[in-house]
């Protein structure tokens, strides 16, 4: 005679096993896809908002590139921003964390940046400033206004003669700096001195600069520093000794 089906018998667990199984994995499919759906809602609201952006500056004639992730990265290649006007950028693109200006850059432009809270990583530089007048119009006024950006990791400002070591003053101030590449400036031993206190900086480009030996003495103190290009008044003898008495894993 069969035997019943009673709580004792290992037999009736088994359809309640496999429906405790089955919502688990019904729950799993579920949550997994609503988190798809978000993803997916997310993405397309920042796809859409970078489009429109881009179309907005687009139609006033203006050469803007964002990444294609994201509209938190913004290139300016052929625009102006006295003809075109920063502000837009604040008010469009709060969130900004990448912007890089290769025309006509100034320390009025400069003050407008620092309402750019969460700017990580600030670029000026002309790719034809060598052949033409469009040198960056940067002052060491204008890199008080840098200083500013408490978060910002990489500032580049290429071929500006008027940035002198004053202006080193104020950089060694940003406590999240990590690389910075001023070449071709007139900065000199005493601003490296200054950019010697910053306490995150790895990169250092120096290059055509009128630094000297000296300057190696002073970047000692830089425990964080991995990469250094120095000026060409630099002697051989003074990079291999920086070389070997310090944790620098390049000098050029």
């Amino acid at each position: 005679m069969a035997q019943p089906l009673s709580a004792n018998n290992p037999a009736s667990a088994i359809p309640a096993k496999k429906f405790r199984f089955s919502n688990h994995l019904l729950f799993i499919v579920v949550s997994v896809a609503c988190c798809v759906c978000v993803v997916i809602v997310a993405v397309q609201k920042r796809q859409d908002r970078r489009q429109a952006l881009q179309r907005k500056y687009h139609d006033d004639g203006a050469d803007i590139r964002l990444a294609d992730w994201s509209d938190e990265i913004i290139e300016l290649t052929t625009w102006t921003p006295r003809e075109f006007g920063i502000d837009r950028i604040i008010k469009e693109a709060p969130n900004l964390r990448v912007l890089r200006i290769q025309r006509n850059c100034d320390d009025a432009i400069l003050e407008q940046i620092t309402h750019l809270k969460h700017l990580e990583v600030l670029k000026f530089r002309d790719d034809l400033a060598v052949f033409s007048d469009r040198q960056v119009k940067v002052t060491d006024e204008g890199l008080a206004h840098v200083a500013k950006l408490e978060s910002l990791k990489v500032l580049e400002i290429s071929d500006c003669g008027a940035i002198t070591d004053a202006g080193m003053s104020y950089l060694s101030t940003m406590a999240n700096l990590e690389t910075l590449d001023m070449p071709y400036s007139a900065i000199g031993d005493e601003g490296v001195a200054h950019l010697s206190k910053i306490p995150r900086l790895k990169t250092l480009v120096m290059n055509g600069t009128r630094m000297t030996d000296k300057s190696l003495e002073f970047l000692r103190s830089t425990k964080t520093l991995r990469t250094v290009w120095v000026g060409p008044a630099v002697t051989k003898p003074a990079i291999e000794k920086f070389k070997k008495e310090t944790s620098v894993l390049g000098v050029r």
